[in-house]
């Protein structure tokens, strides 16, 4: 929970609170408890969504015109674009740790 919390402070505006979800199964997800993380993606017109549960997702996401990408291909691609940032990013995250 203390990630989470984490994450709220530092990406506030990436809190989607205000999507509507209409019954158990508006996406047809096999865990309904799945369902608002669809519902939050086209609240907010996303291009793409990072989830582990590509199986499941991914079709749905196809028809509505959202990619599902998995963290490790997402991590890879952002590698990828900016490489010297990464690695500042990395080399600063480094310099943080107390027992590495």
């Amino acid at each position: 929970m203390q990630a989470v919390k984490a994450m709220q402070t530092t990406f506030p505006e990436a809190m989607v609170e205000d999507f509507k979800l209409t019954g158990g199964a508006q996406f047809g997800l096999p865990d309904p408890g799945d369902e608002h993380v669809i519902a939050a993606a086209l609240k907010t017109q996303a291009q793409a969504l990072v989830t582990e549960n590509l199986k499941d997702s991914a079709a749905i996401c196809g028809h509505l015109n959202i990619e599902a990408r998995s963290p490790d291909g997402f991590i890879a691609d952002t590698i990828a674009l900016e490489e010297g940032g990464v690695i500042a990013a990395i080399r600063k995250m480094r310099e943080r740790l107390k027992r590495p």
